[in-house]
């Protein structure tokens, strides 16, 4: 907790660590109950699209907020 007094850095980190715990049961949410067949790579291609829209939509909101 280097940097809880910086609340850009502290925002930051809490998002990764967030993603880093989502990610997994995401992915087996996806794998086990919205596909007819449990296939690994289409549940690990989907999974890994929305985290990376994700990453991408926190940037251009961060980016939009600094100017």
């Amino acid at each position: 907790m280097m940097n809880r007094h910086n609340m850009q850095v502290q925002a930051r980190a809490m998002l990764a660590t967030c993603i880093v715990f989502i990610e997994p049961t995401l992915g087996r949410f996806i794998n086990l109950t919205l596909l007819p067949e449990p296939n690994f790579f289409l549940g690990l291609g989907i999974t890994v699209a929305i985290m990376y829209a994700l990453i991408i939509s926190f940037i251009i909101i961060e980016r939009k907020q600094n100017g």
